[in-house]
């Protein structure tokens, strides 16, 4: 949350992962009682109904988080408290608690501007905190789609490794 509210990253992504975000949890939380509360285009609810693909909502939601919500939901977002603190609490928590019984490789990329490199960072001091042995790995300063293609080839490397110990 913080590096789409700072702008740090992709606006086009930002908004789809925004309005997903606000939609489905206010199904879970209740944030609004009406969709005009947190869109200017209070249509943009209607995009999340199960019947629209991805181009279409993606098609269907402005440019940027800014163009999106209301100046006040952006407020509210900065400063949460209510069923919105609520609704972020409960799902800043990928990570925490969870005790897998293999070691954890984490990758991401410092470039990407679609998911921000600080939830991986999150994840690796959440499973050390939980005793899982966990490694980060930054695969450099490239896109989201990039990532995967210098992480594959060192997460191959280390299954081939497992097979001979």
């Amino acid at each position: 949350m913080p590096a789409l509210l700072k702008g740090r990253l992709d606006p086009h992504s930002a908004t789809f992962y925004l309005a997903y975000w606000t939609v489905s949890m206010n199904r879970l939380h209740h944030l609004y009682d009406s969709p005009s509360e947190v869109f200017q285009d209070p249509a943009v609810e209607r995009l999340f109904d199960g019947h629209h693909s991805f181009e279409e909502i993606a098609a269907g939601l402005p440019a940027s988080p800014r163009d999106l919500v209301t100046a006040a939901y952006l407020k509210r977002m900065a400063e949460p408290s209510g069923s919105l603190l609520h609704a972020m609490l409960v799902n800043d928590v990928t990570c925490a608690g969870w005790r897998p019984g293999v070691p954890v490789r984490l990758y991401a990329g410092r470039g990407d501007k679609d998911v921000a490199v600080a939830n991986s960072r999150l994840c690796l001091k959440e499973l050390k905190a939980s005793g899982v042995k966990a490694t980060f790995t930054d695969v450099g300063n490239v896109d989201h789609m990039t990532s995967p293609f210098r992480a594959l080839p060192r997460i191959l490397d280390w299954f081939t490794g497992l097979r001979g110990a």
